[in-house]
């Protein structure tokens, strides 16, 4: 399953069978689409540390599984981590309100979303994985640093 994987399902789902699509399938949308950064970022974490050859050691699978959700989402509203570089910003910006959005998606019943808007998450989701991918390596490990590690004082 890689992010792009994650993405297609993700449109799948809004487009859904004919007619307009159940709130079931636009909130999956919108949660799937925040999964597709989360691994997005877990693998460049992964690959960053230990490196993509070697993706099927423990040492890649633990670094990949190391990432928590709600230190990332921190992590990545800093403002000293959005001025690295603007992938990283760009980024960071879509993780935090994709983060946001699955929370309503997933957790609050009174929640729902148009088309338009699950749509919307997931361009957000695809454009703020690719401005990451375009990010300079030395920049990727310096972040995944940032996510994976609590700074000591």
């Amino acid at each position: 399953m890689t992010p792009a994987d994650l993405i297609a399902t993700a449109r799948t789902l809004v487009r859904g069978r004919r007619g307009r699509p159940r709130q079931a399938n636009l909130k999956r949308a919108v949660s799937t689409a925040y999964y597709a950064t989360f691994h997005a970022v877990a693998r460049i974490c992964a690959n960053a540390l230990v490196g993509a050859s070697k993706a099927r050691t423990d040492a890649w699978v633990l670094t990949y599984r190391g990432l928590q959700h709600g230190f990332a989402k921190d992590v990545l509203a800093r403002r000293d981590t959005r001025a690295m570089h603007g992938g990283v910003h760009e980024f960071a910006s879509a993780f935090v309100l994709l983060q946001e959005m699955r929370h309503q998606a997933d957790y609050d019943p009174r929640a729902s979303f148009t088309p338009a808007e699950a749509i919307a998450a997931i361009d957000d989701a695809e454009s703020g994985i690719a401005a990451l991918a375009a990010v300079p390596a030395a920049i990727r490990l310096d972040l995944a640093a940032r996510l994976l590690f609590k700074p000591r004082p």
